[in-house]
Formats: C-alpha cells, sequence, structure tokens
C-alpha cells in the first residue's frame, strides 16, 4: 500500500479526508460500547496483520486538529496512519465482543476498492486461530466496512460467503461530520435501550413501543448509536422557543431507496 507524503497536496488533501472520518467513527464507538477493553491500530503488510495499541485515549484523537494528527504521525515510534488502511482499528469490549473497522484501500490512483487485497485481509482476520498470547483473537463476527466510492456488485458478492458474520458497510461522506453534534441538529439522544431491555423499559415508562414512532436502521442517528430492529431510541428535541420535549422512537428495517423511475 502506497505511504502518503503529507507535502504532497493530494496525499494531504486525503490524509484530511481520512482523519475527518477517523475523527467520527471514533466517537461513533464511543456512543455504541463505551466498555472496551482495548483498541488496536491495524498494519497490513502481505505477511501479516499486525496490531497496535493506542498510545492515547481514542477520543483524544475527536479534539485533535489536523496539523496536530499531522505532527503524532510524523513522531509516533510505529509510523502509524502511513496509507488508508491503518486509519482502520480493532476494539475488543468488555462483554467479549470484538469490532474490526477496516477503511479499505482503493486501487492506486482510483477510489475504487482493490478487491484483491480487501479479500486477503477479510479471509485473514476471519480466519485467525486463537493462540495463548491472544485467545479473544478467535471470533470475528463484526465488521465495519468503510470505502470511499461504496462497494461494487463484486465486493459485495464475496460478502455473502461469509453468512455468520455481520456487515456493515458505508461511504466515507456518511461519516463527514457527527451529525448527532451538529448544531443544526437541534436533537439529542437520552437513552438509548436495547431489544433485549425493552419490555423492562415498557413497563417503567408504561408505554408500548410499537406504538412509538419509526426510526430506521439507516437514519444518521440510528447508525452512530448502532440501533438495530426493536431498539428504542429517547430523543429530545428543541423546540422553536427554546423548549424542550421528548420523543420515543423504535427501530425499523433500513429505507429502500428506489432508482427514479424514466418514462
Amino acid at each position: 500500500m502506497v505511504t502518503l507524503d503529507e507535502n504532497n497536496s493530494a496525499d494531504r488533501e486525503s490524509l484530511r479526508r481520512y482523519f475527518t472520518v477517523f475523527q467520527t467513527v471514533m466517537t461513533m464507538m464511543f456512543k455504541r460500547n463505551k466498555d472496551y477493553q482495548s483498541v488496536s491500530h491495524l498494519i497490513y503488510t502481505e505477511q501479516a496483520i499486525e496490531y497496535v495499541a493506542f498510545d492515547i485515549h481514542p477520543l483524544d484523537f475527536v479534539d485533535m486538529k489536523f496539523r496536530d494528527f499531522l505532527d503524532y504521525r510524523a513522531q509516533t515510534q510505529t509510523a502509524l496512519f502511513q496509507n488508508r488502511f491503518e486509519f482502520s482499528s480493532y476494539w475488543l469490549h468488555e462483554d467479549g465482543s470484538n469490532t474490526m473497522l477496516l477503511f479499505l484501500p482503493a486501487l492506486p490512483g482510483k477510489e475504487q476498492v482493490d478487491v484483491e487485497v480487501y479479500s486477503k485481509i477479510i479471509a485473514k482476520m476471519i480466519s485467525i486461530e486463537p493462540t495463548v498470547k491472544e485467545p479473544q483473537l478467535n471470533k470475528f463476527h463484526h465488521f465495519i466496512l468503510l470505502s470511499e466510492k461504496g462497494l461494487n456488485p463484486v465486493v459485495k458478492n464475496r460478502l455473502k460467503i461469509y453468512p455468520d458474520v455481520h456487515f456493515e458497510t458505508y461511504k466515507d461522506s456518511a461519516f463527514a461530520m457527527d451529525v448527532t453534534e451538529h448544531c443544526l441538529a437541534p436533537v439529542s439522544v437520552v437513552e438509548y435501550i436495547k431489544k433485549s431491555g425493552v419490555d423492562k423499559w415498557e413497563d417503567e415508562e408504561d408505554l408500548v413501543a410499537s406504538k412509538q414512532h419509526n426510526i430506521r436502521e439507516n437514519d444518521p442517528f440510528a447508525i452512530m448509536y448502532g440501533a438495530k430492529i426493536g431498539d428504542v431510541m429517547v430523543l429530545t428535541t428543541m423546540g422553536g422557543s427554546h423548549n424542550t420535549r421528548i420523543e420515543y422512537k423504535i427501530t425499523t428495517p433500513a429505507a429502500k431507496i428506489e432508482p427514479p423511475k424514466i418514462k
């Protein structure tokens, strides 16, 4: 994979875009699950995939300015963030679950995903055997895949050979900003209830989840919190006169976007 040169204008702009997306997904991972055990960078070589533990708190990157990021990138002893894939990370959570967040590399000079490299990466991670040193690496059932222009049909078809693995696929543009914190989005999440806890929530609040308004699984707020079908989100909305109201929404299947019909 080609090393990005901050002194090259095109590479510098790529670094800026990747870092912006990286900051947003770091925020997303904490909104989804604050109880993590460890976070590691991923470095890909033809021989192996290396794991390098974060040497600063992941949220420290969120507050970091781009110029400071370039300094960090230049000074780090392990030479991290040298290419697109090295913005990837591996999250091990306290409950034993793990998540691979991958910045899929593109073909040189293009924005199309490099299918061969991508396939090797996914296959290698799913086939990793547990070791005495790293017993947590025995199962990978959740991947978040980021690409600049989306996945083409060839790549999507290759995902189907892993039916037991959950893949989330997004374009970088989905994380150009954290919409949950944007000043023009007068909404904040008060509470997020997973499906397993909805029955208890209904009893406590004397509400019926199925009678609440819907929020689609691919809604930006649902994505940031990893909401699945049947989960409930409690939102507070600011009114025009600075008052607030609380809304209850149940997560429903993602909306299908149909192409326009040409008569």
